[in-house]
């Protein structure tokens, strides 16, 4: 995702926004569900990821991919260190790139509404235009295997708005130099009560189940022969066996 980024006149023309607290920042990662609508003017084809995270930090993932007007979706899992996969291509060799991707751009996002609205999520009420420019910070996020580091200047114009505390809709365009088309991102950021969650009987049967680990100095995936009827069968057999005495 890193971009060759070239100074503008008219990014440099509009005022830059002070950097976000580090509590700000923070804050828009404690989220427990989301949506992201990513498209690029002028470029055809979206994807859409929908975000669920429960307090144990298992993730669910529906992702929906259209292009030439054709829809795919299908939904990612990690769950105690596992990466399931329905109606999700993964490429071999490369499984991880596809959720890897699914992490960075939450990030980014959750980063994005850290700048445009520079505030607390809990304490945004109503609509807030944003417009603005960053000279100063690079954006930097990362996964445990993958990183992207987007340099200024960078645009981010749109707007965010809440009408009930822990639910912020957004519509925001980050733009990053002449060389690399903008992207729009529309979705929602939600702190839920409850949060959401992934019960033992949640079936994965018909799941490609994959497990995540060092392989050669470098983290990989390996696919499991083993099939397990629910999600808390996997947790069963995860869990390590009893000391012998």
């Amino acid at each position: 995702m890193r971009r060759v980024v070239f100074v503008s006149a008219v990014l440099l023309a509009l005022p830059a926004l002070a950097t976000p607290r580090k509590d700000i920042v923070d804050a828009w990662t404690q989220l427990n569900a989301a949506t992201i609508e990513m498209t690029s003017p002028g470029v055809a084809g979206s994807t859409k990821y929908e975000f669920e995270i429960t307090p144990e930090a298992d993730t669910r993932i529906h992702v929906t991919s259209t292009q030439n007007g054709l829809s795919t979706k299908g939904t990612l899992m990690l769950v105690s260190g596992v990466l399931l996969a329905k109606d999700v291509p993964l490429p071999a060799g490369n499984e991880l790139d596809v959720i890897d991707a699914c992490g960075i751009t939450l990030q980014l996002v959750n980063k994005l509404l850290a700048y445009g609205a520079n505030s607390l999520p809990l304490s945004i009420r109503g609509r807030r235009e944003v417009e603005m420019v960053e000279t100063l910070d690079t954006l930097d996020v990362k996964t445990s295997t993958a990183a992207a580091s987007l340099p200024p200047p960078w645009k981010l114009s749109g707007s965010v708005e809440s009408l009930k505390t822990g639910h912020v809709t957004y519509d925001l365009t980050h733009a990053a130099g002449d060389e690399a088309p903008p992207v729009r991102f529309v979705g929602t950021w939600e702190k839920r009560k409850p949060p959401p969650a992934l019960p033992d009987a949640t079936s994965i049967v018909g799941w490609k189940v994959y497990r995540i680990g060092a392989q050669d100095g470098e983290y990989g995936v390996t696919a499991s022969a083993q099939k397990y009827p629910t999600l808390g069968a996997l947790r069963a057999a995860l869990k390590p066996a009893p000391p012998k005495e």
